[in-house]
């Protein structure tokens, strides 16, 4: 089904270190622990059918009885990964019913993307980020583009301010002070094998990879140049 529906047609747990995959049943047989390494974190893989669904008395039946929607074969699903699962909150979704598992899955990957993100915002406030005074779009002020430096988030926008009409911005020049030249990216290469950067400040956490959307871990290096 899709996101709308509030609904993951599959639900599984990959170990937050080894990255082995368990299914419900694996992860309640083993009482939230890795089978590999033991660990208890875990990452929570929703996975959702942008496709519609099969008819007939077969298809009733596998979701009656089995949970699980037959479609058709021409579809795209989307999948979403939410990290830093702890083991009491990923057996406590694992041990669900079997037809409400798949919506607590969907309710909970949804506070965490609201949590996540509040908390993105904030660590990126304390590094200088503010929201638009035209448009309230949240964005990061760079040096070079002066209209980041008057609270706003494009030039669009700084073109709307009352009697900035006709006002032509020109760039801050690109060289700048040793001291204040911004940190070189950390370079991310996500499964999909789109390779983005990052800032250094997000080392050790997870960010979205432009492409797909999943997140994956920010590594200590390299460094973009």
């Amino acid at each position: 089904m899709p996101l709308d529906d509030e609904y993951a047609d599959r639900v599984s747990f990959e170990c937050q270190e080894c990255r082995l995959e368990h299914s419900l049943r694996h992860l309640r047989k083993r009482g939230g622990e890795c089978s590999k390494c033991g660990s208890l974190m875990w990452s929570m893989v929703t996975e959702y059918n942008e496709r519609k669904e099969a008819h007939g008395i077969l298809p009733l039946l596998a979701h009656a009885v089995l949970g699980i929607e037959l479609i058709s074969r021409n579809a795209r699903t989307t999948r979403v990964e939410t990290p830093r699962v702890s083991a009491d909150e990923a057996l406590a979704i694992a041990r669900a019913g079997i037809l409400q598992y798949q919506r607590l899955a969907f309710r909970y990957m949804e506070f965490r993307r609201q949590v996540d993100g509040e908390q993105d915002r904030e660590t990126m406030r304390e590094h200088g980020g503010r929201n638009c005074a035209v448009c309230d779009m949240f964005y990061m002020p760079a040096p070079e583009k002066a209209w980041t430096q008057e609270s706003c988030c494009s030039k669009a926008c700084r073109a709307k301010l009352p009697g900035q009409d006709h006002i032509v911005f020109q760039s801050a020049p690109t060289t700048l002070p040793t001291a204040e030249k911004p940190a070189p990216a950390v370079v991310v290469t996500c499964r999909c094998s789109f390779r983005f950067d990052v800032l250094p400040m997000y080392i050790g956490a997870y960010r979205p990879c432009p492409r797909c959307g999943e997140k994956t871990i920010v590594p200590e290096g390299p460094l973009a140049r």
